[in-house]
């Protein structure tokens, strides 16, 4: 986490591979949200998806959400799918972070 006055972003790195490439492209989506104590309401989640490629090597990912004013904490779900034509995408089971404070 990263705090730029009274706003703040939630910042994480990762590294995903295709390990059958196919010539089907893989990208990774998150889920984040936010919130000012343990016991307030949370705001989200915020849903992105990361651009496609193609390749069967390490790929490093920065997962980054600007929260709002007074938000002290932030929490993040992320998968990686391949992005399956005329089908639905297979995607990995999900990561889920913990809240965490800043």
């Amino acid at each position: 986490m990263s705090r730029s006055g009274s706003s703040g972003t939630s910042k994480f790195d990762a590294q995903i591979l295709d390990r059958k490439p196919q010539n089907e492209s893989i990208y990774y989506s998150t889920w984040s949200w936010s919130r000012s104590c343990s016991t307030c309401p949370q705001q989200g989640p915020v849903y992105k998806e990361s651009a496609r490629w193609n390749g069967d090597y390490w790929r490093d990912i920065d997962v980054s959400a600007g929260l709002g004013d007074g938000w002290k904490q932030a929490r993040a779900n992320v998968r990686s799918c391949e992005d399956q034509r005329f089908s639905p995408d297979d995607c990995s089971s999900m990561w889920s972070s913990s809240w965490i404070n800043y």
